[in-house]
């Protein structure tokens, strides 16, 4: 008798315990916001343009999160159209997590929402009142930088000095919004260590292929030097139409991803989109399992690569240092 009660409770437990092996864990819900780019390519997916979603999904994935299964993820593009209300409308839907991809959005969000764990791609120097210590940032949110610190935009118009050693006057190509929320601040300090101006009108929403052509279209009558185009969402979604206006006008500009050098651009200092998809991830694990955001460090960029496309700068009529592609990383001819 006591046999039969022993083999009956062994058959009991295994029971429970292959019911709960197969009752499923909890199901994350994450919103993806990103302003600039399209819902498709927000996944998986290898995409040349769009470089950081693939390690930042494959990265979840080694952590154990597989959308359809335990994650849930609602996307949310403003297709370079991007309001405000769009991000009330993603905090009115309460995901467990918002990752969010440039800092007019970033600071938007941290405005509408002191509860949501946020995680962003953002310029840290741009938005030093939401991130004054990037070990212990605070609040609700945390993230990568796509900077190793402030000097990242200086370095950028130091490389084009060194190709065009009379540069004087630079176009910024970036957002009136952008500008407002601190690029103003960083350029303007960036400048003046180097004795330069900055020329040309704002990029207004809607940011179309219309709007890039009067923008570098002014900044040529306005006889730019270069251009430094920022990587704001709004823009790199489509820098390729940039690249072809910058071509179209003769304007030598510097880019912050090498495939944009690959493609006609005249240089790129590139901040590894990867490194940062996959860190991201690991700050989403971080927040999921229960720590919170403001406890993780600012991830900040590492592996910086410099690409030179020297047939654009034949085009353009440069001559590029020999020190110069002695120290780059990729030479495109």
């Amino acid at each position: 008798m006591r046999r039969r009660k022993f083999i009956a409770g062994l058959s009991l437990a295994a029971a429970i315990g292959s019911a709960q092996a197969e009752r499923p864990g909890k199901v994350y819900r994450i919103a993806i916001l990103d302003p600039g780019t399209p819902m498709e390519v927000m996944n998986e997916s290898s995409n040349p343009l769009f470089p950081l979603w693939g390690p930042l999904f494959e990265e979840l994935r080694r952590l154990g999160y597989v959308e359809g299964q335990n994650l849930t993820v609602e996307r949310y593009s403003g297709r370079s159209n991007y309001t405000p209300d769009l991000t009330r409308k993603v905090v009115a839907r309460n995901p467990d997590l918002i990752f969010v991809v440039g800092n007019p959005v970033a600071r938007d969000l941290l405005a509408a929402t002191q509860t949501i764990p946020v995680v962003g791609i953002v310029a840290v120097s741009v938005m030093p009142d939401l991130v004054a210590n990037l070990a212990h940032p605070g609040r609700n949110f945390t993230g990568v930088s796509i900077e190793a610190g402030s000097g990242v935009l200086e370095k950028h118009l130091e490389l084009l000095r060194l190709i065009l050693p009379n540069m004087t006057r630079v176009g910024l190509l970036v957002s009136r919004a952008a500008w407002k929320s601190g690029y103003k601040a960083v350029l303007e300090k960036s400048v003046k260590n180097l004795g330069l101006v900055v020329v040309g009108p704002f990029l207004e929403n809607p940011v179309t292929e219309a709007e890039f052509r009067r923008v570098l279209s002014a900044m040529s009558e306005e006889r730019v030097d270069a251009i430094e185009v920022s990587p704001i969402p709004e823009v790199f979604a489509q820098t390729p139409r940039v690249i072809r206006f910058a071509q179209e006008f003769r304007l030598p500009a510097i880019y912050s991803y090498r495939y944009f050098a690959q493609i006609g651009g005249l240089m790129a200092y590139d901040y590894g989109h990867s490194d940062l998809g996959r860190s991201a991830a690991d700050q989403i694990d971080q927040i999921l399992k229960g720590t919170k955001p403001g406890d993780i460090p600012i991830y900040q960029a590492k592996n910086f690569t410099l690409s030179i496309n020297l047939k654009t700068a034949k085009a353009l009529g440069l001559t590029v240092p020999v020190s110069l592609l002695a120290r780059a990383d990729e030479v495109i001819e």
